[in-house]
């Protein structure tokens, strides 16, 4: 049972973290993504372009920009990135502050 005087603590008067929820965190991951997408925009043009210029050879032809393309991707959203949005943004990180492992191990100090 919670504590009326603090909504937000655990049933033995410990504050928890605070953090997303799952579908709050979806929802921001899918705005930040499509953010990513736009910021390498360029790029999946040139691999477009080289696809349809390519045709089926596409594979073998267009390695150059599909791999600069992947890379934009993957340098515009991963975790770390995905944090900094988050703190830009105002909200608190998705995970709590620390894990059930680390309850454990404190419990038996």
């Amino acid at each position: 049972m919670s504590n009326p005087a603090f909504p937000s603590s655990d049933r033995d008067g410990r504050m928890k973290a605070p953090s997303l929820r799952k579908n709050n965190e979806e929802v921001l991951r899918k705005a930040f993504m499509q953010q990513a997408r736009e910021a390498c925009m360029d790029m999946t043009h040139e691999f477009g372009r080289c696809a349809k210029e390519a045709s089926i050879m596409v594979v073998f032809n267009c390695r150059a920009e599909n791999k600069a393309m992947q890379d934009c991707l993957s340098r515009e959203y991963n975790e770390e990135t995905f944090k900094l949005y988050l703190e830009k943004q105002g909200m608190p990180p998705s995970t709590p502050a620390y894990t059930l492992t680390d309850r454990f191990t404190d419990m038996f100090k």
